[in-house]
């Protein structure tokens, strides 16, 4: 095993520096989105308001949807143990 001298131990110096299993990481595609986000302006926190408006519906109506779903069980369950009682009684 070899050790590092000082100047290879240091690393990267900057992002430009670092490599991939892939290769280089391209910063400049970073720099493009964040350019193009910020051009947006309004729009995103438009969106972010809807986005936030539907998320909260959609809690809202998976809650009922399970509550429903609990209520459709027990009333299912609540046929089964009738059903059970109704059959030593053989009602012509």
């Amino acid at each position: 095993m070899r050790l590092l001298t000082a100047e290879e131990d240091l690393g990267p110096r900057n992002i430009y520096n670092f490599k991939t299993i892939s290769g280089d990481i391209n910063v400049e595609v970073k720099d493009r989105d964040m350019k193009f986000c910020e051009q947006l302006g309004p729009f995103s926190k438009q969106y972010e308001k809807i986005n936030a408006y539907i998320a909260k519906k959609c809690k809202v109506l998976q809650a009922k949807a399970h509550e429903l779903a609990d209520d459709y069980y027990a009333i299912g369950a609540e046929i089964n143990h009738f059903a059970e009682l109704l059959k030593p009684a053989e009602i012509p």
